[in-house]
């Protein structure tokens, strides 16, 4: 049996699942549905200090300047300061994947203030740099503005998904993205909502750890995250390009940013 959110059956007429009055309730479906996650924070609480993960049934703890939205994708959505708000998803072999194919889907909001220095914002880490980790960030340089990557090291090794486009998050695309990241045996692939962004050759590098997992910042309070998260979800499988392509169209028309060579 697989997990997956009513709003998939349901058709929809209009641009996002909040508008249309949907909520993040879940029913079985048979064995021919969509992949299911294994770890899935809808972020959808409201208040208080806890994340509730509506699969597996672990608790992130909400710490520092994180304020609850009610205006997300999909219902609410989480708003970090850039500065000690993040989600602690503490210790789990869940979101240990090793060398095994994996997916991380979420949707992300960044804001639209300008930078001016370089530097790098992190949105999700499991492990430590020094040792095994893999980690989704964003990169800012006065030169190429804002650009989305990943990257996994085994403690030796590291690769990351390239740093090639030039797609500028700034003030006109001050919307939500559909980011997704998916590990299918040595190909590490990011989509940016629903279609490929940037893809690289890892090997058969393996980022097993028991050190912690955060949301919107690196362990040790680094690299915190400045905007908002929602719905996000974690897979120990590797979900297909029509997978990722349908998470971002159920829920919103279909909206391209330019491509790389732009």
């Amino acid at each position: 049996m697989r997990i997956a959110p009513a709003f998939l059956a349901v058709p929809l007429l209009c641009g996002c699942a909040r508008a249309c009055g949907l909520e993040s309730e879940y029913f079985l479906e048979d064995a021919g549905g969509p992949a299911a996650p294994v770890v899935h924070f809808p972020l959808d609480e409201g208040e208080g200090t806890v994340a509730h993960d509506v699969v597996s049934g672990l608790e992130g703890v909400v710490k520092g300047a994180a304020e609850w939205r009610p205006d997300g994708v999909i219902a609410g959505a989480l708003e970090f300061d850039g500065v000690t708000g993040h989600v602690d998803l503490g210790v789990h072999e869940l979101f240990d994947f090793g060398p095994d194919d994996f997916s991380i889907a979420l949707w992300l909001r960044y804001p639209s203030a300008a930078m001016s220095n370089e530097n790098s914002w992190t949105v999700v880490q499991h492990g430590n740099v020094n040792e095994a980790y893999y980690r989704l960030s964003f990169n800012h340089s006065p030169a190429n503005g804002r650009r989305l990557f990943f990257e996994i090291g085994d403690g030796i090794v590291a690769r990351n998904t390239p740093l090639v486009c030039k797609f500028y998050f700034d003030d006109k695309y001050d919307q939500w993205f559909a980011v997704a990241v998916v590990r299918q045996g040595a190909v590490l692939t990011v989509y940016l909502n629903g279609t490929v962004w940037s893809q690289t050759d890892i090997g058969a590098l393996d980022a097993s750890t028991t050190h912690d997992t955060a949301l919107a910042q690196s362990p040790g309070n680094l690299s915190p995250f400045p905007g908002r998260l929602d719905d996000v979800r974690f897979y120990d499988v590797a979900l297909t390009a029509e997978e990722i392509a349908a998470l971002y169209l159920e829920v919103e028309e279909p909206w391209q940013p330019p491509s790389c060579n732009e």
